[in-house]
């Protein structure tokens, strides 16, 4: 979490190079979003130079297709396919976000500007320091919002989005169809992946059902939350329209585009997006944790600083996602929504990477999560808890199996995340469940073990990792799709 103290003076516009406030007001109104506290540290940013900027260009002005949700097992392809570009996409919300609210000219203090964060802007720092990434299949973009007294900003910031999407669709939809007369509401209900609300944030998701997608965030910040998992996806790249008109267009003149991370230090976080290290500040406060931080172990092959700093975030997040799961079982609610939705999104053509990530998620929930030191409500539940995970981990590995089938390599790979469930480092899915006192298995198709051995040292394992080694190998790379 970002630290919450008092508002220190922000950069100015000719410090940044943004269209960020030039100074804070003196209190800040409560439908306004406050300025992040990243923003004030000097070591905290750099000048994007021209290798960074083409690696933006090129993902501003690459293609992205528009599928109905549905559209990958809709029999019937009359549904148009909407093409548009990002860059397209960015100006037209940063040119409407104004006119929401019925002004004349945008807020005092906060003038449009969008986030580009996630892999992309990764990916940029990478560049102008000579760095490979894995490139990324989907574009995080970030719009700050102010609180509207009808409480419709969300609604409203979705609708700008549909009238750009609902454009496209008449642009390329066949003459005569229905769909060139189409309305708003065929957008809404069909041309979205995701739709999602949660607190002070709203999430909207479109692109194609392979997992290449715009995903757009519309925050108003209130609470300044913490916007980062781990500090290689700490780096942020703030655009304002004139720019992206710019940078699309090849102009050679406008504003510095500057890079920023979202920790204190660009050098520290060089290091680690360098040395592929895995560093979360405080893991307490993550957020749907557990499913993050499998991800990040088996699929980008990231390393903690230190043993003691492995077993810190294996007991911190699993702890925390026992606890939330045993909340939302009481609440009647299936506790692996956002798991289940994160594999679709993320392993869409890649089965057996999911089934490697819901695999190390087992075994950092049964071998890391500190059952003394969870709340007696949580350990009433835990074994449901197993119980459902292990499930979803079977389930993953007969898609993973089915989808190997005439491919021996691939095939391998899984026998290797099966092997890793059950011989001793992975959660084997016999005995009694640690505190829960039921007995459901996990179902993974394996022979149940005599006990559940202790857990290893994942330092000592890990260059050799099952999971990470079959989602990494250079020659498997075309079997197991590409990284995220």
């Amino acid at each position: 979490m970002l630290e919450n103290g008092a508002h220190a003076r922000l950069p100015n516009q000719r410090q940044t190079g943004e269209n960020y406030p030039r100074k804070r007001p003196n209190k800040f109104p409560k439908d306004q979003p406050k300025p992040e506290t990243w923003l004030e540290y000097p070591c905290g940013k750099r000048i994007v130079e021209e290798a960074g900027l083409g690696v933006l260009k090129s993902f501003l002005q690459e293609p992205f297709k528009v599928e109905p949700r549905f559209y990958r097992s809709q029999s019937d392809d009359n549904w148009p396919v909407v093409d548009i570009c990002p860059a397209d996409l960015f100006e037209h919300i940063l040119s409407q976000l104004p006119k929401v609210y019925g002004e004349k000219r945008p807020p005092t203090w906060v003038k449009p500007v969008v986030e580009v964060y996630g892999g992309v802007a990764r990916s940029v720092v990478a560049a102008d320091e000579g760095l490979t990434v894995s490139a990324p299949t989907d574009f995080d973009a970030r719009f700050y919002i102010r609180h509207m007294p009808d409480g419709r900003e969300f609604e409203k910031c979705r609708c700008v989005v549909e009238k750009f999407l609902l454009e496209k669709l008449h642009q390329s939809a066949p003459p005569g169809s229905s769909f060139s007369c189409a309305d708003l509401s065929v957008v809404r209900n069909n041309y979205f992946q995701k739709q999602v609300v949660l607190g002070g944030f709203s999430l909207l998701s479109i692109g194609d059902s392979h997992g290449k997608v715009i995903d757009l965030e519309f925050t108003l910040n209130t609470d300044r939350n913490r916007k980062y998992f781990d500090d290689t996806s700490s780096f942020v790249v703030p655009l304002s329209s004139s720019q992206i008109k710019a940078i699309h267009s090849t102009e050679e003149n406008f504003d510095p585009v500057r890079a920023f991370t979202m920790t204190k230090s660009f050098d520290t976080a060089l290091k680690v997006l360098r040395n592929n290290q895995l560093v979360i500040r405080q893991p307490k406060v993550v957020v749907n944790g557990l499913a993050l931080y499998a991800h990040a172990l088996s699929f980008k092959k990231l390393t903690p600083l230190s043993e003691a700093k492995e077993l810190e975030y294996s007991r911190t997040i699993g702890a925390s996602f026992a606890k939330n799961s045993a909340v939302m079982l009481l609440r009647g609610e299936d506790p692996l929504r956002y798991v289940k939705s994160f594999v679709r999104s993320h392993y869409a053509d890649c089965p057996v990477g999911a089934y490697a990530m819901a695999a190390q998620m087992l075994v950092e929930l049964a071998h890391g999560t500190p059952l003394e030191q969870l709340e007696a409500f949580t350990l009433s539940r835990i074994g449901d808890v197993y119980a459902y995970l292990g499930e979803l981990v079977g389930e993953l590995a007969v898609s993973a199996t089915g989808a190997a089938q005439d491919d021996a390599a691939l095939l391998e790979s899984v026998n290797v995340v099966t092997r890793f469930l059950s011989n001793g480092r992975g959660y084997g899915g016999g005995g009694k469940r640690r505190g829960g006192g039921g007995t459901a298995r996990a179902r993974t198709g394996q022979p149940k073990p005599s006990k559940v051995a202790t857990r290893t040292s994942w330092m000592k394992t890990r260059p050799s990792s099952p999971c990470s080694m079959m989602c990494r190998k250079p020659d498997a790379r075309e079997h197991v799709g590409a990284d995220l």
